[in-house]
């Protein structure tokens, strides 16, 4: 819905000024993310869609902006207390206390067992540091995935073919 209203497109062209290179797309990708953590699914649709064009005009390779928004989308979505997931969470650490016969308040249990979620605080301290340092992990870090040449806009190119500069 928020896709079709042209929600997510007008964030990406309000955050699409600021981006410059791969590593200033990727953050502001990452940034994007950050705001929409109420729905790991909605996060990864409104995300990934609004800004597929933006990031591969910059030369950054589709796999790592997927590997960002949806590691994003889960990962926040995981460890906020508001979102989609945290009534899931609170239902099944509820049913836990009441299992065992513990009286305390599920919602506070379940935000306090955040500092022990290993995976998703690595991944929330590992993206941005790939961001930074430019660097991937794993197969990201095969040739097939390295950048590419950032594609030109057809505006720039129509202004290149008036300059006599070609489509380089």
């Amino acid at each position: 819905l928020v896709q079709k209203a042209g929600g997510g497109l007008a964030l990406a062209a309000l955050l699409r000024r600021f981006m410059t290179s791969a590593r200033s797309g990727l953050g502001a990708c990452g940034a994007l993310c950050s705001l929409i953590f109420f729905d790991d699914y909605s996060s990864v649709l409104i995300v990934g869609t609004s800004m597929r064009e933006a990031i591969a005009a910059l030369g950054v390779p589709s796999e790592r902006l997927a590997l960002l928004v949806h590691t994003m989308g889960v990962v926040l979505a995981s460890v906020s207390p508001v979102s989609s997931w945290a009534g899931l969470q609170i239902g099944y650490v509820g049913a836990l206390l009441k299992q065992i016969g513990a009286v305390d308040d599920p919602f506070l249990a379940a935000v306090s067992s955040v500092r022990y979620r290993f995976f998703p605080l690595l991944a929330l301290a590992a993206l941005p540091l790939s961001i930074l340092l430019q660097k991937d992990l794993g197969p990201l870090g095969r040739p097939e995935f390295k950048p590419r040449q950032p594609r030109s806009s057809p505006r720039r190119t129509a202004e290149r073919r008036a300059q006599g500069q070609g489509e380089g």
